[in-house]
């Protein structure tokens, strides 16, 4: 684990989470695309109901991707962890895990991730239903 926690302070590691990160703004703008298609596409109230769910919880994972990817930037640049949580204590009035590893930061960005990468192949599946079942 420490030999994982030392490669992950590195400039490297840094640039792959960020650029990881940043596939937020496709997957939004994909999320979108599909979320018009389907609505333009259908006439069915629950068709509509689950294109509006699915598009708002992607677009919620994706939001928290973005911000990610900006506190990671942030992190990377002198790997201060104790100031940096201390600063989102602050920010967010919430208490956080003492001295918490890179290993589990990248590992919650990693299912925020897949969440978002799920939930915008759920929108394309009910894309799917009403383009071709409807």
């Amino acid at each position: 684990m420490e030999n994982n926690e030392d490669f992950l302070k590195s400039e490297t590691a840094g640039g792959v989470i960020t650029s990881a990160c940043g596939l937020w703004l496709h997957i939004s703008i994909l999320s979108m695309l599909i979320f018009i298609v389907s609505i333009i596409k259908s006439d069915n109230f629950c068709c509509s109901i689950s294109a509006i769910f699915s598009m708002l919880l992607c677009q919620c994972y994706a939001i928290r991707l973005n911000l990610d990817e900006k506190l990671f930037r942030v992190l990377y640049k002198n790997l201060d962890t104790e100031n940096f949580d201390r600063s989102l204590e602050i920010l967010f009035n919430k208490k956080l895990q003492e001295d918490k590893p890179l290993l589990l930061r990248w590992l919650g960005t990693k299912k925020l991730l897949q969440n978002s990468i799920l939930w915008l192949i759920i929108q394309i599946a009910v894309l799917g239903y009403i383009c071709f079942i409807l």
